[in-house]
């Protein structure tokens, strides 16, 4: 029975540092922002002519151009690009683009 109460002893408080860590890193990441912490989006993605284009923040000429067409993804990211996605960070414009097949 001894054994036992020193194992508990000994876990409750392993399991306690592990929490805490795990939440200030989740917190407290350096590079990762909160959505409502982001204000000034880098770039939009959205549709142009059917297609995926990534326009700079503010400016209605596109920089760049995809052969993407919006009619072959799925209607969720289709209707989400006609709205307009705005991209906060070069990483993630990567990833949207990756997704999308570009």
């Amino acid at each position: 029975m001894q054994t036992k109460q020193i194992v508990v002893l000994i876990a409750v408080p392993v399991l306690i540092f592990a929490l805490s860590v795990g939440l200030f890193a989740l917190l407290f990441l350096p590079g990762q922002t909160n959505a409502a912490e982001r204000t000034d989006a880098l770039y939009t993605l959205r549709e142009e002519s059917g297609k995926l284009a990534l326009f700079k923040a503010g400016e209605e000429t596109p920089v760049a151009r995809y052969d993407i067409y919006l009619s072959l993804l799925p209607e969720v990211d289709a209707a989400a690009l006609r709205q307009g996605i705005p991209v906060y960070t070069r990483e993630e414009l990567y990833q949207y683009l990756e997704d999308y097949g570009a």
